[in-house]
């Protein structure tokens, strides 16, 4: 009798314990630090794992976090963090965050007042100062667009809105190599006579 009551309490601890790490797995973008939730003082960061799921597909069905090639956004963010003599010799694209941004009152009348607002997103795992980062942002027209954005220091991003809410966060991972510098062709056009030994 004690061995039926021990397993019974076994397996109704593990099918617990799946249950809990299921859930726990769509409660969180992809990619994301499930400890340490992207954060703004700006507004909320709201997530809703079928919110994030669609966002997350529509971000790859444009081709932003497609590794077979950089689109014209993501290959201008790569170009802006290059370091001078250096050339991308190899490149990985993660999807860090997705979520919907709900700006708090402040934010929107200054993004109302001045055209445009710059929002500070922290605590994004997958994200170094200086790294190549793409903010994207749904439109209510339902186009994305991609923000002017900046990894400003380890985990923290800003990026300059006009309007607010869906929300995903690129990074680009990229190694370099020495850029080449072509050789110039001689441009002396000087006739000069041929020397002894040049003749035979």
């Amino acid at each position: 009798m004690k061995r039926k009551i021990l397993s019974l309490a076994l397996i109704a601890a593990l099918v617990f314990a799946l249950s809990v790490s299921a859930f726990a797995a769509t409660d969180v973008p992809s990619g994301t630090d499930t400890d340490v939730l992207p954060d703004s003082e700006q507004g909320t960061l709201v997530y809703d794992p079928e919110e994030i799921k669609k966002i997350e597909d529509e971000v790859c069905a444009e081709g932003f976090i497609s590794n077979s090639g950089l689109t014209t956004d993501v290959r201008a963010a790569v170009n802006a963090v290059t370091p001078s003599g250096k050339k991308v010799d190899d490149y990985k694209l993660d999807l860090v965050a997705a979520f919907n941004f709900a700006a708090d009152e402040a934010t929107k009348a200054a993004a109302t007042a001045n055209g445009s607002v710059d929002v500070t997103f922290t605590n994004i795992a997958g994200v170094k100062a200086g790294a190549a980062v793409v903010v994207l942002h749904q439109k209510s027209n339902g186009e994305w667009e991609v923000l002017p954005a900046k990894a400003t220091a380890d985990g923290t991003v800003v990026a300059t809105f006009k309007e607010f809410s869906p929300v995903a966060i690129v990074v680009a991972t990229v190694t370099y190599s020495d850029a080449t510098t072509p050789s110039t062709p001689s441009t002396d056009t000087t006739v000069r006579s041929p020397q002894t030994s040049d003749i035979g």
